[in-house]
Formats: C-alpha cells, structure tokens, sequence
C-alpha cells in the first residue's frame, strides 16, 4: 500500500468541496478510508480513492442515491478483476466500470492536484521559545 492520502487532496483531485467529501466520509463506511478522530484526519488508500470516485460518478451521472452509490462503488471495489468491475444490480442489468480508465484519470488528476495544493498547517502553532519571543 501506498502513502495515503489526506481528504483535502481527494477532493481537490476528483473536483468536489472538502465539506462534501468529509460529509461523504462521515455517513458512510467506505473501503480504503481510515476513521479519523475528532482533531485526526482521516486516512484514504488507493482503494478509498477508488470508492470515492465511483460513489461520485454513480451519484452525479447516473443520478443514484449517495446511499445507493455508495454500496455500489464497495460492491464493485470488492468484486474487481485488474481493469474492470461488474455489478449485478437486479432484473438481469449490470454496471461495469472501466477501471482502468478511471484510475488513470484519478493518477492525473492527483498528480495535478499535489503539485497546485500548498501544505496548510493544522492545529496550534507552535509555542514561541524565550529567545524567538525576545526578538
């Protein structure tokens, strides 16, 4: 497994607001991503990455319930071969995802993404040392 990624990044890479995304995360358990902590971020893996996009794809094109969307996007991640995934969705219908397309959108845009994003801070600053305060 690679370095995981932070939810910032995620969601400047696939297009989306941080609130959405934390928002997302918060509701629902998705393959690939780590539970943070209040005060901890939250840890996304390639696979996280992955689910996320495809819950993206599947709410916004195909106009699913981000409840639905979300199963979906688990269920294909789970099921996957090396380039595609196919889901059952009843009445004999099945959705197959172009894996292999999408990842190497997402490498583009996350390359993309990490080279236009600045490293914020977070939590408290660190405390001034007599001699810097004396300056």
């Amino acid at each position: 497994m690679g370095r995981p990624y932070s939810t910032r990044l995620v969601a400047l890479a696939i297009g989306v607001s941080e609130k959405w995304l934390d928002n997302l995360l918060s509701h629902f358990e998705m393959p690939g991503v780590a539970k943070g902590r209040q005060g901890r971020r939250r840890e996304i893996d390639h696979h996280g990455l992955l689910a996320i996009e495809l819950a993206r794809l599947l709410s916004r094109e195909v106009r699913a319930s981000l409840d639905a969307a979300v199963a979906l996007a688990a269920r294909a991640i789970e099921t996957r071969s090396l380039t595609d995934a196919r889901v059952s969705i009843g009445s004999g219908a099945t959705l197959v995802f172009d894996l292999a397309a999408v990842e190497r959108r997402l490498h583009e845009q996350m390359v993309h993404a990490v080279e236009s994003m600045a490293h914020v801070r977070r939590g408290r600053p660190p405390a001034l040392t007599r001699s810097q305060s004396d300056d």
